[in-house]
């Protein structure tokens, strides 16, 4: 059986968590501690009661998260569902794990790379955040693609609810990708520079931005696209410790 600590210490290292340290707002790495013994590991995006309550009925121990509880600077009321997860945590000894942007930004597991990988795009550029840390990329087609056929495939690989915003040309080449609430990224760009923009969620001022730039967008959903890291991860956690390991799908829409 192997120890929490240790996994722990793997997984910081393994996602570089100290690299984000300036950058995040979340708290990566471990929020609540809970028992010493890893029996069971389940991921998900974020730590709902319907997520902790699945890990109970499990007999899992270590829940893994893309969104914490415990954000920088926050000042904490226990009251309402915020109190009965702490609790369900302590009365299960159940351990949270949570990592954010070094999820977003993995090169082989991280949500944005996986969606590079679902377009098959065959060329990625990293774009700087800062401190020169990368968390989004541009994809590049070998051969231009109808816009209409990246949402398809979006529609069915990533959220059938997508929303396509068709703003610019027909062919696609150059795609901005930032998974969850990316919608600040397209400011970067201008006419020409991108064909399209995938992300999670938008904002009304962004959508004038892509009009007026003549810009395309698919708002694939927030929870949609953060998925393929937590995914991932469950993976690379069963391989390296031989636990059992699994992602959590409770369907949220956004």
């Amino acid at each position: 059986m192997i120890k929490l600590h240790d996994l722990v210490n793997f997984l910081n290292n393994y996602l570089k968590v100290h690299g984000f340290k300036s950058i995040d707002i979340v708290l990566n790495g471990l929020q609540i501690e809970g028992d010493e013994n890893v029996r069971k590991v389940i991921t998900c995006v974020s730590p709902s009661i319907k997520v902790i309550e699945k890990a109970i009925q499990e007999n899992a121990n270590v829940i893994i998260s893309h969104h914490g509880i415990f954000m920088k600077n926050q000042s904490i009321t226990l009251t309402g569902s915020l109190k009965r997860k702490i609790e369900l945590f302590i009365k299960y000894g159940i351990s949270l794990l949570t990592y954010h942007l070094p999820l977003d930004a993995h090169p082989e597991i991280g949500n944005n790379i996986s969606i590079a990988k679902i377009l098959k795009v065959n060329k990625v550029y990293w774009i700087s955040e800062d401190e020169n840390i990368s968390i989004a990329l541009i994809g590049e087609f070998e051969n231009p693609k109808s816009i209409t056929e990246v949402y398809d495939v979006v529609k069915q690989k990533i959220n059938e609810n997508s929303i396509l915003l068709k703003y610019g040309r027909d062919e696609v080449k150059k795609v901005l990708i930032v998974s969850g609430a990316g919608a600040r990224y397209i400011k970067r760009f201008r006419k020409g520079e991108i064909d399209l923009f995938i992300t999670g969620e938008f904002r009304e001022d962004c959508e004038v931005y892509a009009m007026d730039e003549e810009i395309n967008v698919i708002i694939a959903g927030h929870y949609a696209t953060e998925k393929f890291g937590v995914i991932n991860l469950a993976k690379v956690v069963q391989e390296e410790f031989k636990v059992e390991a699994k992602f959590v799908d409770i369907g949220q829409i956004v």
